[in-house]
């Protein structure tokens, strides 16, 4: 009897002393907390490579470019525009409009990444002092600033004074209180101006990753966009020099051939000589996509090439190719258009000489009505300039151009009407 009390006694003692390791867990989805995975150079290499992603939701994708260009100077709606409401101020221009909402939504939880990272690029361990893991954690740190300036360059510019966080958040922010456009605008400078002191990489050698090149080129157009709106000279100085020395000590130049800008062997950014910084799509489509998103707007590769191709398949003795593209035509760019304008302009002032009066441009272009192949969008859209010219006179018709078409520092609601 004794014998079996000291042995279940000498059992219970053995599982006692051995029951925390055995039951201790690892848990793997605790990734955020300290000494979590973030908190491996594994896992913030993982959390700043997803601060990436966004960005192939945004370059070349219809929804962006219609957020972001179309009723300004640059772009115009074309016929074939799925969203004219963005181009031509409707009033269901508002917060429930599904490109506002998407971005909205992606860029903050893209901004809650880059704060992730960012705060974890200080906290994984290096007791060693190793000179590479430090050179890692630096770089990924910068990346994570300059992808986050970028982030809120388009979040501001878009609409106007928002929230501001600097901060990973876990829970929802229920009451957010606006930051000034300004403010803002000072919080991006000064992580660009971390990022280019830095010891981010000066070539582009790694799948689209940010270089110190990438962040000086970024502020430099922040600052021209900035200075746009505050005069301020010192900015316009300050985006001169950091645009110079992209220009004059980066690895970057001209393409000897112009039409080989379009040649898909040139498609790759780590071989392209032109290309400052680009967006690294996948080859498997899948992780160029948000699974609960509409297909075609969003998804897939970069479409950009598509949107501008006018609808030439319904012209006499013309069919779709590959070759020539898909014939989205959505969009148009304004200042070609301008340029047709003035192309006849001057042809007529030089063919009619002393002959020429405003009414001349008008009638070449109604002349070759029959025979010309234009868009109908782009055809209407360049004769109303000429009716303009005709019916008012160069100086009504060159005032109209100059401040309508092409407003100083703000988008222009009388676009095309």
């Amino acid at each position: 009897m004794k014998k079996s009390i000291l042995l279940v006694a000498s059992l219970m003692l053995f599982l006692g002393s051995g029951c925390d390791s055995f039951l201790d867990e690892t848990n793997y989805s605790d990734v955020t907390s300290e000494g979590g995975y973030y908190d491996t150079e594994e896992g913030l290499n993982a959390i700043v490579n997803a601060c990436y992603t966004p960005l192939r939701f945004w370059a070349g994708k219809e929804d962006a470019i219609g957020l972001s260009e179309t009723g300004t100077d640059i772009i115009a709606a074309a016929s074939g525009c799925v969203d004219n409401n963005m181009a031509a101020y409707t009033q269901s221009l508002d917060g429930t409009n599904s490109a506002c909402t998407f971005y909205f939504d992606r860029f903050y939880a893209a901004i809650n990444w880059c704060n992730t990272a960012i705060y974890h690029a200080e906290t994984v361990p290096n007791p060693s002092k190793d000179e590479t893991l430090a050179t890692t954690l630096n770089k990924r740190e910068a990346e994570a600033r300059v992808l986050r300036a970028f982030y809120y360059w388009i979040l501001t510019e878009t609409f106007g004074d928002t929230y501001y966080i600097d901060v990973p958040s876990s829970s929802i922010v229920m009451n957010p209180v606006k930051t000034s456009v300004s403010d803002i605008y000072q919080h991006m400078f000064s992580d660009l101006d971390w990022a280019i002191t830095s010891k981010l990489s000066t070539q582009q050698n790694d799948g689209g990753r940010v270089t110190v090149w990438t962040a000086k080129a970024l502020k430099a157009r922040l600052l021209l966009t900035r200075a746009s709106v505050t005069k301020d000279a010192k900015m316009y100085e300050q985006a001169y020099n950091l645009a110079k020395d992209v220009i004059d000590n980066g690895p970057f130049e001209l393409a000897k051939d112009f039409a080989s800008i379009w040649d898909m062997k040139n498609s790759d950014g780590n071989s392209n000589n032109e290309v400052i910084w680009y967006v690294d799509y996948s080859t498997n489509q899948l992780y160029n996509s948000e699974l609960d998103d509409k297909p075609v707007i969003r998804n897939g590769g970069n479409n950009a090439h598509l949107l501008f191709c006018m609808k030439y398949d319904d012209q006499p003795g013309m069919t779709r190719s590959i070759e020539y593209g898909r014939p989205f035509n959505r969009y148009m760019p304004t200042r070609y258009l301008i340029e047709m304008f003035c192309d006849r302009v001057a042809a007529s002032k030089i063919y009619y000489g002393d002959d020429y009066d405003t009414e001349k441009p008008f009638l070449y272009f109604d002349k070759g009505r029959k025979r010309r192949w234009m868009h109908p969008v782009t055809s209407q859209k360049l004769e109303d300039l000429l009716i303009m010219l005709r019916d008012r006179g160069e100086k009504e018709t060159f005032s109209y151009i100059k401040h309508v078409m092409k407003p100083e520092g703000k988008k222009d609601k009388a676009h095309w009407k």
